[in-house]
């Protein structure tokens, strides 16, 4: 698998900070004197440290992706089709993991200050938590939901993987979404020759949906050039049938 994006790396380490200052928390808490802040104590001692935990990292992470914001009229060209990858802001669920996963209880308070947790089924819950923080942040910046456009068809990837044949789509569709709609409509055919409407979200794919759906109207009606989706002169081609300008600022792919 291809080392994770630049932009994915800043994802991993706003997580383990965010992973860190959990950590840091409960060590805080009892360390500020009651009439230290015009707030109650447990407010400032509570509050303010988890906080920090989640602001500090999120808002980090926030300013790093901020160009990022807009999604491409473009694709990305591989061997295995155009994709569009999942958005930046999936990286907010790693953060999100980081954040729980440093609230994991490993420690627990003793005579002498904090001491390791010694109880099984704690331990053990602890365990099947971190398992899960982990296998979603793993999921979030490794195989975050997609579209791919192949020479057979489409390809959305979610939680799980559907595939839409180009000659089971109906001619004409799916129509254009409005400008902050992040769904298309698929008229998908049956056996008995009549079309099943589904709904596909591309909430967190990295693409413009004018774009998306212009493009697969594209290929549905003229299946000419379905054979070379994948390349970069196909998706060059592509671009200027379908009058999409070559800007920088649409055509930069992510670091």
């Amino acid at each position: 698998m291809p080392p994770l994006p630049r932009l994915r790396w800043y994802a991993v380490g706003f997580a383990l900070l965010a992973c860190g200052l959990r950590i840091a928390a409960p060590y805080s808490w009892g360390l500020l004197a009651e009439d230290a802040y015009p707030l109650p104590a447990f407010l400032v001692e509570l509050l303010l440290p988890l906080g920090l935990a989640v602001l500090v990292p999120v808002g980090g992470y926030h300013l790093v992706i901020r160009r990022y914001a807009q999604p491409p009229a473009t694709f990305t060209a591989t061997p295995d089709g155009f994709v569009a990858p999942t958005a930046p802001q999936g990286g907010h669920r790693a953060i999100l993991a980081g954040f729980v996963l440093g609230g994991i209880p490993v420690t627990e308070a003793g005579p002498g200050g904090r001491v390791p947790v010694t109880d099984p089924a704690l331990l053990g819950m602890s365990a099947v938590l971190a398992a899960a923080c982990l296998a979603l942040a793993v999921w979030a910046l490794r195989r975050g939901p997609r579209v791919r456009l192949t020479p057979a068809g489409v390809e959305v990837r979610l939680l799980r993987t559907r595939r839409y044949g180009w000659d089971t789509l109906a001619p004409g569709g799916p129509p254009t979404p409005a400008p902050k709609q992040r769904e298309l409509a698929l008229a998908v055919g049956r056996a008995d020759g009549s079309y099943q409407m589904k709904i596909v979200s591309f909430r967190e794919a990295y693409v413009d949906g004018a774009f998306l759906a212009a493009a697969i109207r594209h290929y549905v009606e003229d299946p000419t050039h379905r054979a070379a989706i994948g390349t970069e002169a196909e998706l060059h081609r592509l671009r200027e049938a379908l009058g999409v300008g070559a800007s920088p600022a649409e055509t930069a792919p992510l670091p």
